[in-house]
């Protein structure tokens, strides 16, 4: 799986038109629309994939967006959507339509969502976010999680493969209860 930070504002609206000033970006991700029918005439000034749903929660507009191809990209965020199951649901139609589902996710432990979603996603694209967690939390798991050359190898056994607790709580503090 190979990762990439979030790249926001690879475009400029003006009026109903754009500025083509995407230079340097993958993708247009986070274009912020209330009518889901507003993104074609964005898209079609675009030279870059377009990619949304990190605030959608909805799954009609989802299925909009896939249907009528309003992104080239769908990236439904892994926690405000709802989790992994609807997620999922997402990609899957996303596949129908020979679309790729990017996640996106909030910081922290969410890389291990995201782990969880390329190990059964089959079409997630070339780039995921990455908020850096791994270089906080890789330590908790057997073998460590690296990031090697923008990759970041899927364990390959059960689970995520957490170390014994007692090791990762060893510098834990006791929080008492106030009152």
């Amino acid at each position: 799986m190979k990762l990439s930070p979030e790249v926001p504002g690879g475009w400029r609206q003006r009026h109903l038109g754009c500025d083509r000033k995407a230079a340097g970006r993958r993708f247009c991700a986070r274009p912020s629309f209330l009518d889901p029918r507003h993104p074609p005439r964005f898209r079609r000034c675009l030279t870059i994939p377009v990619a949304l749903g990190e605030q959608e929660f909805s799954q009609w507009r989802f299925q909009y967006t896939i249907r009528e191809r309003v992104a080239d990209i769908v990236q439904p965020d892994l926690f405000y959507y709802g989790g992994l199951i609807r997620s999922i649901r997402v990609a899957r139609m996303a596949a129908l339509r020979d679309m790729p589902a990017s996640p996106h996710l909030s910081g922290g432990f969410g890389f291990i969502y995201l782990l969880h979603f390329a190990s059964c996603v089959p079409k997630i694209g070339p780039w995921q976010e990455y908020k850096e967690g791994v270089k906080q939390y890789g330590d908790w798991f057997n073998p460590p999680l690296r990031i090697i050359d923008g990759a970041l190898i899927v364990p390959q056994g059960p689970g995520v493969g957490i170390v014994d607790p007692k090791e990762v709580l060893k510098d834990a503090a006791v929080m008492k209860p106030v009152g």
